[in-house]
């Protein structure tokens, strides 16, 4: 199932800015960093 899904190999391919962009807002999200916008 994971291989159909493509799963099996979800952190070998990835867009590296996608990933920072995620990686920033989980931290933003958590208070680790201030986030580029505060609500």
């Amino acid at each position: 199932m994971n291989k159909a899904l493509g799963l099996d190999k979800v952190f070998l391919d990835f867009d590296v800015a996608k990933r920072k962009s995620y990686e920033d807002r989980a931290r933003a999200a958590q208070g680790v960093i201030e986030g580029a916008q505060k609500t």
